[in-house]
């Protein structure tokens, strides 16, 4: 395997106290407060491709990079529904490296979620979470350390791009 050494990062889920849908409109506020559960990202050395490894999924998917985006390794079809929040914040950073002159290495993503339970969300965020580890742990492999401002920007950039009609109060 290739690469740096293996790299984690962790974010917290999140539990909304109060205005959970009346943040969506502009100038309303809500109030959050962090949880002791949440999801661990490790990045370690791939031999090729890219490979995601979570246990919010049954199987191991295989992703390559296809003119700046993710798809599946085999066919070249899009990379797995499931793994939107995932594969979005890989691409982010992507773009990031690419600005800097940087590839992406081959890699290994391990996804750990302690905010579900056999298939069961507990709506503590963990689409949010794995973003903003995803974010995190993917950008420190390829030695670029963010602020906080930059890791919730990507984020909230990844989240977007994968569809989500969100507050940002998760990834915050």
């Amino acid at each position: 395997m290739t690469g740096p050494g293996a790299v984690r990062r962790h974010a917290p889920g999140k539990l909304f106290i109060a205005g959970e849908y009346a943040v969506l409109e502009p100038g309303h506020p809500a109030l959050l407060v962090a949880v002791d559960r949440g999801v661990d990202v490790t990045v370690s050395g791939a031999d090729a491709h890219l490979v995601v490894d979570s246990d919010l999924r049954p199987d191991r998917a295989r992703l390559r990079w296809q003119d700046g985006r993710l798809v599946a390794a085999d066919d070249g079809q899009p990379a797995p529904a499931d793994l939107g929040a995932v594969t979005s914040a890989i691409e982010v950073v992507g773009e990031l490296l690419a600005g800097r002159g940087l590839r992406p290495l081959p890699m290994r993503v391990a996804i750990t979620s302690r905010l579900h339970r056999a298939g069961t969300k507990f709506g503590l965020g963990s689409s949010g979470a794995v973003s903003v580890a995803t974010v995190t742990a993917v950008a420190a492999y390829h030695g670029v350390e963010l602020s906080l401002e930059s890791r919730f920007r990507l984020a909230m950039l990844a989240t977007v791009r994968d569809g989500a009609d969100a507050s940002g109060g998760d990834l915050a």
